[in-house]
């Protein structure tokens, strides 16, 4: 099987920053800047490594000018055994557009997300207010459009990032342009999406122009995170263990502008928030019982950052 080591080889940094290493865990966390992918300009960050054979880019079409995203498709790139990424597999292009007339005239394909039996590959659509689901041919590195092929938002919601409880049994929507969460329960058998519910990211009291960008479901499934850009926080919200809807607790502020990704670590103890304009990193420590947040130590200086992930502990050189 292909390492990450492998594929990160083929991976030309573009934009300088340095890294956050985190010891004394069984894991690594770096702060992922700007990359080059063969002609292809993309965070890291939107790039969804499916087995290590092969990678799901939202918002790419190859036929488009070299190094221009083009919001309407989805591309598969197979991973060659050394970590070369091939010519594209499949081009999905979205077609439509919804009520916000700047932000949703044409597709926005954002990301994509496998449903944890990896049974399907959901993408969210802000242009459309759709999460499409797509059947993945591991084999051939083809798409089909999955019966029923989507799920819908309120108009204008601009479905942004999705993320699964650990179950399977419910996914969580995070809408960008209305700052709202979706809920929906998940049939894994018939791959369809129900609506539930649709809270805010938002304290009541907030009357400021905001923006939504991640959400991350804990490890644990009794916790939904979500960023605020504006606001300039982390929301928390607790699930319903049977409803799987979402009770708005609180939002964290996290010391600093523009909080546009964050990730929680493995273990579920720990949150790192990437603050893009104010240059900074910060961590918190997780509540186990109440979910809540608490700043550990002081921001740490990283340069715009804007994805954060975890890789998985190096076995051998």
């Amino acid at each position: 099987m292909l390492s990450h080591r492998a594929l990160l080889a083929n991976i030309e940094q573009v934009a300088q920053v340095e890294p956050l290493m985190i010891t004394g865990q069984d894991v690594v966390m770096g702060v992922l800047p700007l990359f080059h992918v063969y002609g292809l300009n993309a965070v890291l960050g939107q790039l969804l490594i499916h087995q290590a054979r092969m990678v799901l880019v939202e918002g790419f079409d190859p036929e488009g000018a070299l190094g221009i995203i083009e919001d309407e498709a989805v591309t598969v790139l197979p991973v060659a055994a050394d970590g070369r990424l091939g010519a594209p597999s499949a081009v999905v292009k979205h077609s439509g557009s919804s009520v916000n007339t700047q932000r949703q005239a044409g597709p926005h394909a954002h990301c994509t997300t496998f449903d944890p039996a990896y049974g399907l590959l959901f993408v969210c659509d802000l242009g459309l207010d759709q999460v499409l689901a797509y059947e993945l041919d591991s084999a051939k590195g083809t798409l089909t459009a999955h019966n029923p092929p989507s799920a819908a938002v309120k108009p204008g919601s601009g479905p942004r990032h999705m993320d699964f409880r650990p179950d399977g049994r419910f996914t969580y929507v995070l809408n960008e342009l209305t700052s709202t969460v979706t809920t929906f329960a998940y049939d894994a058998k018939a791959g369809s999406l129900t609506e539930r519910q649709t809270v805010s990211t938002l304290p009541p009291s907030f009357t400021g122009s905001n923006s939504g960008a991640e959400i991350v479901v804990h490890p644990s499934g009794k916790f939904v995170y979500s960023s605020n850009r504006g606001h300039n926080s982390v929301a928390l919200f607790r699930i319903d263990p049977a409803q799987g809807t979402l009770t708005f607790v609180a939002a964290q502020d996290t010391g600093g502008r523009t909080p546009r990704n964050f990730a929680i670590d493995p273990t579920g103890r720990l949150l790192f928030a990437a603050n893009q304009d104010s240059g900074t990193m910060m961590v918190f420590t997780i509540d186990q019982a109440s979910g809540q947040l608490k700043a550990s130590g002081a921001p740490v200086a990283v340069p715009a950052p804007v994805c954060v992930r975890f890789l998985p502990p190096r076995t051998g050189r």
